[in-house]
């Protein structure tokens, strides 16, 4: 595998953490971590699936991997987003 691959994959797994971090402190602060029903509870589900697929035997190159992480900045604006709101209304 390239280098460069790889070191993108670590830092798309870093920021994968991350977000799924951010997610789990409001899921828990909130008590819906037992939501699956909750869109951010799903939208870290999907990350976990992403981040997952990442670390797997598939090689993937740099333009896939542009697209997923395309895929975390979308779900980093969503989640920050949907807490943002939730904030507003308390």
């Amino acid at each position: 595998m390239d280098y460069f691959i790889t070191l993108e994959i670590e830092l798309m797994n870093e920021d994968a953490a991350s977000i799924m971090a951010t997610i789990s402190r409001y899921v828990i602060a909130k008590n819906i971590e037992n939501d699956e029903k909750h869109p951010l509870n799903i939208l870290e589900k999907m990350l976990f699936d992403i981040k997952d697929s990442l670390i797997g035997s598939k090689e993937y190159t740099m333009e896939e991997l542009e697209l997923i992480k395309a895929k975390f900045e979308f779900a980093r604006e969503y989640a920050d987003k949907v807490i943002e709101a939730a904030e507003k209304e308390d």
